[in-house]
């Protein structure tokens, strides 16, 4: 009888340790997952409201809220107002749930116009573009791109111009050979003002004239055509963009928190065909 009363009491006490083992890794196993998601609060747009509206009026007009996010599902995020960026300014229109980035903010001294503000010392130039070579929809107000630039170097075959329904044609009589086309960086970093379709391919596409829009850029409507893409530039920096739509093919490439150290450099050309 002992010797049952003694098992009994054995197996309660295991069973008891088993328990306490489980709900102790388990819960070790929670901290472990939430730790590894690391969250961190944002700043979004709890409503729409217009560039150049500082983050001080949006906060007092309740504007803002925040929210906890993982560390890894937002690059560079406003993460509250205060006094060093209380009378910072949004950039360009800000839509209701959107995450306010840092990138998006200005300075008050900065000139506004059309919309948005152009940076202190800068000016504004439109580049007219297909939608691949615009990053497809992922390039808005905001952001960073570097610029490439391919070029034909032939003396027959001088130029390229740009064809956003078919394959960019060449003009000149001859044919390209190995080194006549090169694709090299020209702008390593510029900031995008704003992204709109191009008024002009719009009405062609549509049979009908239309304005020029400052609307964002959606899918359905950038499937095909080209877009006007306004950046923040240097006089110098404004001539080549010029001299590349001119003459050349620009390529924009987005950039992210932490881009790479971009370098110019022809090595990348046109293999033509080969010598006999």
């Amino acid at each position: 009888m002992k010797s049952r009363l003694l098992a009994i009491t054995l197996a309660v006490v295991l069973a008891v340790v088993g328990i306490v083992g489980v709900l102790a890794y388990v819960r070790h196993a929670n901290d472990r997952a939430i730790n590894g998601l690391k969250a961190e609060t944002v700043v979004y747009a709890t409503q729409g409201f217009p560039a150049g509206t500082s983050l001080t009026k949006a906060q007092n007009e309740k504007w803002l809220g925040t929210e906890q996010v993982p560390d890894s599902s937002v690059t560079s995020p406003v993460q509250s107002v205060n006094k060093t960026n209380g009378n910072e300014v949004v950039s360009g229109t800000v839509a209701k749930g959107q995450v306010l980035l840092n990138n998006m903010l200005a300075t008050s001294t900065s000139h506004t116009t059309g919309g948005f503000f152009i940076p202190s010392g800068m000016i504004a130039v439109a580049i007219d573009v297909c939608v691949p070579e615009a990053v497809a929809d992922y390039v808005t107000a905001g952001s960073d791109v570097a610029v490439f630039d391919t070029t034909i170097s032939d003396k027959e075959a001088s130029q390229v111009t740009p064809s956003c329904s078919s394959e960019h044609p060449i003009l000149g009589t001859g044919e390209l050979g190995q080194g006549d086309a090169a694709t090299v960086l020209m702008l390593s970093k510029i900031q995008v003002l704003a992204v709109g379709q191009n008024p002009v391919s719009q009405s062609t596409s549509a049979g009908s004239s239309t304005t020029a829009t400052t609307e964002p850029v959606s899918s359905s409507s950038s499937s095909s055509g080209d877009v006007l893409v306004t950046v923040a530039v240097t006089q110098a920096q404004a001539q080549e963009l010029i001299l590349m739509c001119q003459v050349g093919i620009p390529y924009l490439a987005l950039l992210g928190s932490s881009p790479p150290t971009l370098q110019p450099s022809n090595l990348f050309q046109h293999v033509g065909p080969p010598q006999p």
